[in-house]
């Protein structure tokens, strides 16, 4: 139930409709295109506490999420925490754009329920007459994602320098997965 309230927050904040956030038909007509293309990042107000380094090295430590630094042009780098992608070779990742599809992909679309998706796969939604071509519209948009992940930085930064030539194989997720990393995220 937090995550709805984290949900009604943001849209809230931008004066979106929150009922489209609770239908899944946009993401059934698209087929998860954009799932195939990037995995989806957290907003920092998901975890117990970011500031907390061995916190958040056991969750990064169960492999399925990573610290991704976000390069954009007129800024300098924002480091997030992300699912991650089948191409992502270790933890921390930099700008890993291409194709890149995300690990809980599965068949018949996200293997996480609302109540565990992370913030930004929850406010994505296919723009109109664009199904299938993984064109989204973010209601997560880099201004608020600039906004919420700032103070974290230099947590992040640490965690970076630690990940940064750890090798954290990419394996098969398992359910039993799935429920450790919820639980170690709930703190």
């Amino acid at each position: 139930m937090e995550k709805i309230k984290l949900v009604y927050e943001i849209t809230s904040e931008k004066n979106i409709d929150f009922s489209k956030i609770l239908n899944n038909e946009s993401c059934n007509k698209c087929k998860g295109c954009c799932c195939k293309n990037c995995p989806c990042g957290y907003s920092p107000r998901e975890f117990t506490n970011l500031n907390d380094i061995d916190y958040m090295k056991d969750i990064l430590d169960s492999g399925i999420l990573c610290i991704d630094e976000l390069i954009l042009p007129f800024t300098k780098p924002l480091l997030s925490i992300r699912i991650r992608g089948r191409s992502d070779n270790n933890i921390f990742m930099s700008n890993n754009f291409n194709y890149n599809e995300c690990i809980l992909l599965g068949k018949n679309g996200c293997r996480l329920n609302k109540d565990e998706r992370p913030i930004e796969g929850l406010l994505l939604f296919p723009k109109d007459n664009a199904f299938g071509l993984g064109v989204c519209y973010s209601m997560y948009d880099y201004n608020t994602k600039i906004e919420d992940w700032e103070k974290y930085q230099k947590s992040l930064k640490k965690l970076k320098e630690y990940y940064i030539n750890k090798v954290v194989p990419l394996k098969p997720v398992t359910d039993e997965d799935i429920k450790k990393l919820q639980y170690k995220i709930k703190g």
